[in-house]
């Protein structure tokens, strides 16, 4: 009998070698933009988040400005690997706090905070709506066709979220110990 269960014990033990290494590992910030630590001389008019391993499709982001105050949202985008953060307005001149928590692709919560510092002017802002007006007068803008093309080719860009199949995998190997270690007792009884 004990030569039978340490025969299961030890198939439970190869199958679970066997494994991707990756599915026993936690999905950590890789970069950032702006990256933790940099000043920035231009508003900011998004943020994005890359990790080194997939995560599910949503997340807690919160962007505080040196005053304490939470700044408002107007998108938070995850994809497969990526997160991309978009504030009501630009960022001007402050520093920056972003924490993030997110769920990794093996169910894992991690969290972390990184910042940054703006050194633009509200001044930039004005200028540059003064040039998006000028551009617009002299009629370069998109038509209502492509601006509609560009749109549908920008939403047919989203991944939808991989299955974590290597937690499917880790229960089917304890299944299959299990099954094998109830079979092996009946047989001794």
């Amino acid at each position: 009998m004990k030569t039978k269960l340490s025969l299961s014990m030890f198939f439970i033990f190869v199958v679970l070698l066997i494994l991707p290494s990756h599915s026993m590992a936690h999905t950590h910030l890789e970069t950032s933009i702006p990256e933790d630590g940099e000043t920035l001389d231009t508003l900011v008019e998004e943020i994005i988040l890359e990790f080194d391993g997939g995560i599910e499709p949503f997340a807690n982001i919160e962007v505080i400005g040196d005053t304490g105050e939470e700044v408002e949202l107007a998108d938070i985008h995850v994809e497969q690997t990526r997160i991309v953060i978009v504030p009501s307005s630009p960022l001007a001149s402050g520093i920056y706090s972003v924490d993030w928590s997110i769920i990794s692709e093996d169910t894992h919560q991690m969290e972390g905070t990184f910042s940054f510092t703006v050194t633009a002017d509200e001044v930039v802002e004005e200028e540059i709506t003064e040039v998006v007006e000028e551009v617009k007068e002299e009629g370069d803008t998109p038509s209502e066709n492509e601006t509609e093309e560009s749109i549908n080719e920008s939403s047919s860009d989203s991944s939808a979220p991989s299955f974590p199949w290597p937690v499917v995998f880790i229960i089917v190997a304890v299944i299959i110990g299990i099954f094998i270690i109830i079979v092996m007792m009946n047989k001794k009884k």
